[in-house]
Parts: C-alpha cells; structure tokens; sequence
C-alpha cells in the first residue's frame, strides 16, 4: 500500500488533526521517551521522537515527515504479518466490491420456481454469501441465522412485490465489513442480531484507524466500512473506504469521508 500523492508534508511548528494521527502513531511504536500528547501541535517533543523514529529506519532525521516517514511509520505498526493480514481483508472487500453488482432495493428479475413468484433482490447470490458467513445459523451449517427468504427476495404483500425497499431484509453494511475480515482468514466471532461490529468477539475499539479497520457512523443509520486508506489533507483527515449498503438502491460505494464525521473505529488488531 502506497501513501497517497496527496499526503501533506509536516514539520515543527505544524498543526491540526494531521498531527494528532501522526502523535497517536508514534505512540504506538515502542520508544524509551515519555508518550506524547496527541494535542495536535508539532512541538519540540513531537520532533524529537519524528527524529528518534527517523533514524531507527535509516531515513534522514531531519524531522520533515512526508511520504517515505509515513509509509515507514505505517508499516512499523503491527509488523509484516498484521500487514499481510490487512492486505488481504481490502482484498476481499475491494474485489467482492468492485463490480458494484449488488443492489438489494432493485430487482433481478421474478423467481419462477417460488411459489409465490417473488422477485430476486439483485445480486442475491452474495447477499446470501455475506450472511452465511458473517451471521451463520448454529445448528444449520451452510445457512444463516437471518431468514434467507428475506436475503434473497422482496416481501410481496398483497400480492405485489415491494420493490425497492430493504425490509425485512437487515442492512448489511456491517455483515459484509465482518464478511471481508472473515474471509481473509481472521479469527474473530460472528455477527450478533440487533448490534453493531463492537459485539462481535475479537473485535476492539480503537482511538484512530489503519488499513483494514472498520468504521462506525451513528447517523443517519447504523452504518459499517471497511477502512482502505486515510491521509491528512488540507487541514483535515480524508478515509478512502469500501462500503456496503449504500444509497440510493442499497450497493456498494467507495470514500472519500472525513475522519471527524467518524463516529467509532474498531479493529481486530
């Protein structure tokens, strides 16, 4: 993974949330100095340990972090198995993604093998996916613990089918998030009904995220992304993400979004 183009250059005397990320990923790099406080202001103590770190990974100390010390930094967090572990949740979620083939509020066309002769949600197949392994029924291996009628069609009532909504279809935002992480091989638990991915055993609340982290928005609704990126930019923090259930017809969309419209972040790491 690549540091963005964009990233912006920072040294002493510098400020804003671009330097309260850069403080809270220097704390978590074991160092013999005192932690720093994550005030946003590039101070004296700030450089020393930009310096301290610098020269630990044989780049010139000269207290300027631009893209070389922040890929550096990045990669020093966790090490190359976490690292390799990241890559490939984004994997998983990029390429299951990509195609923007789902979009449970349209139609796939009519079921003329269901008696009712319900209409497909489109891209039913990997709804059904995400479910099965995020939220899978206990004692019904291969199934899920949320009625797969409700995965795979739209209610019809009076004889019409509601077209268009997601009821009683649960929104899925999180259980593809957890789908990603799980599908990459992560050992974590499974999808509990009427809760978010801070339920889920193995996962943590953490203060500011990395690649392959999830990301909490309160409102509107309950909303889950996959963290693909994140880089201080003018004066803010952007996060490029991959995220499901999205408007307007309930498919998948990408970032950017800005890190203080974040609600929560969690992480198995």
């Amino acid at each position: 993974m690549r540091t963005p183009a964009s990233m912006t250059m920072m040294s002493f005397g510098s400020v804003g949330p671009a330097v309260a990320l850069l403080q809270d990923y220097l704390n978590r790099i074991p160092s013999p100095s005192p932690k720093l406080v994550e005030d946003g202001d590039f101070g004296s103590k700030t450089r020393n340990r930009v310096r301290e770190f610098q020269g630990s990974k044989a780049l010139a100390s000269d207290a300027v972090v631009g893209p070389m010390t922040w890929e550096a930094l990045v990669t020093a967090l966790g090490g190359p198995d976490q690292w390799l572990l990241r890559f490939r949740i984004l994997q998983a979620a990029d390429m299951d993604a990509s195609p923007c083939d789902v979009a449970a509020k349209l139609s796939d066309g009519q079921d003329l093998h269901d008696p009712h002769h319900r209409q497909f949600r489109k891209g039913h197949a990997k709804l059904l996916k995400y479910f099965r392994v995020s939220a899978p029924a206990p004692i019904a291996p291969g199934h899920s613990v949320v009625s797969e009628d409700a995965i795979q069609y739209f209610d019809k009532v009076g004889g019409v089918d509601q077209v268009g909504k997601l009821e009683p279809m649960p929104h899925w935002c999180g259980i593809f998030a957890l789908w990603a992480i799980k599908a990459a091989g992560a050992n974590v638990g499974t999808w509990r009904n009427g809760s978010g991915i801070s339920a889920v055993p193995g996962f943590k609340q953490v203060r500011s995220p990395l690649p392959g982290d999830v990301g909490y928005v309160a409102s509107p609704f309950q909303h889950h992304f996959i963290v693909r990126w994140l880089w201080p930019e003018g004066g803010s923090i952007k996060i490029d993400t991959i995220e499901g259930n999205s408007a307007p017809n309930s498919n998948f969309s990408f970032g950017p979004r800005q890190l203080k419209a974040v609600d929560g972040w969690y992480s198995i790491f």
